[in-house]
């Protein structure tokens, strides 16, 4: 006779279930700095992937001091680099206008 505390018994929860860690400020500021290479109108899709994908690499920051793999990482640093770039073009384009 089995008892209630059996653990063959249990079903699966999702509290068993393995941790899937995220960064969506990662992709989203690569998202951004993609988009400020394109359509960069008063310079605000650059402002906003560079926080962004700062904040996104911040959390990358974060998920290695604790002992996690950098999740998203390399898509925060190209976010903040694309967006970087968007900026300093749209400057210098802007800027050659008047």
């Amino acid at each position: 006779m089995s008892s209630l505390s059996d653990p063959q018994d249990e079903t699966p929860s999702r509290l068993g279930a393995p941790l899937v860690l995220r960064n969506p400020r990662a992709t989203a500021g690569l998202a951004l700095g993609i988009a400020s290479l394109i359509v960069n109108p008063v310079l605000l899709t650059s402002i906003i992937g560079i926080v962004v994908s700062a904040l996104g690499l911040s959390r990358a920051t974060r998920m290695t001091e604790v002992g996690y793999a950098p999740v998203g990482r390399s898509k925060a640093i190209w976010g903040l680099g694309l967006s970087i770039l968007g900026l300093v073009s749209s400057l210098a384009l802007k800027s050659g206008m008047f």
